[in-house]
């Protein structure tokens, strides 16, 4: 198998609690559904585009499904990503990974991350947003044997473990929708112009 870089994985799975059960990734913004404004913002900078889940909610993307042994919360993705990537493409550097629920990132979003020296992670200036992140595999591989069997494994530690530099990237940007009272707001900023789908989606 031969991945293109860079390689960008959509985050979609979890339970959507505060989204009252239903799933994110179809909930709809402006008449489209959310994952394809994310599948359509991304498209143009992935030279592979995965989903870390086992649906794909129409796309045609390729899911990677949670693979045995991972941790359980938001990291399951990461690290069935990670090892997917070892065994399917062992070349590869490593991966940027979105939320599904993340519409409105920028179009420079890949080539700002996936930089030389190592993993990057999204901050608005004021805080880290470690689902939007790339990931350099080596220094993520050395790190699960160590992770404690059966433990989730907050996102921010592992960027922190990988030695994450922030790529500042404006607040708006990284909007992250994942209430219905979210999406309503969402919705109005997008009516009144407020906000810019990336590249102008």
């Amino acid at each position: 198998m031969t991945l293109s870089d860079p390689i960008i994985v959509i985050l979609a799975g979890g339970q959507s609690v505060r989204m009252g059960g239903e799933d994110k990734a179809l909930k709809p913004l402006a008449g489209r559904r959310m994952i394809d404004w994310v599948v359509a913002g991304l498209r143009p900078q992935a030279g592979t585009l995965l989903i870390a889940g086992d649906q794909d909610r129409g796309t045609g993307l390729r899911c990677v499904p949670d693979a045995p042994g991972a941790p359980p919360g938001p990291a399951a993705g990461l690290y069935s990503v990670s090892q997917w990537l070892f065994e399917k493409e062992p070349s590869a550097g490593g991966f940027i990974t979105v939320p599904v629920d993340t519409p409105f990132l920028p179009p420079d979003l890949a080539p700002r991350l996936r930089q030389p020296g190592g993993s990057t992670i999204a901050s608005d200036g004021e805080r880290w947003h470690p689902t939007v992140a790339y990931w350099e595999q080596g220094p993520l591989q050395k790190l699960w044997p160590m992770a404690p069997s059966g433990k989730a494994a907050a996102l921010h530690a592992l960027a922190r473990q990988c030695g994450a530099r922030p790529v500042i990237f404006p607040a708006g940007s990284l909007l992250n929708i994942n209430s219905p009272d979210g999406l309503l707001a969402a919705e109005k900023a997008l009516a009144a112009g407020e906000i810019e789908p990336m590249g102008g989606v």
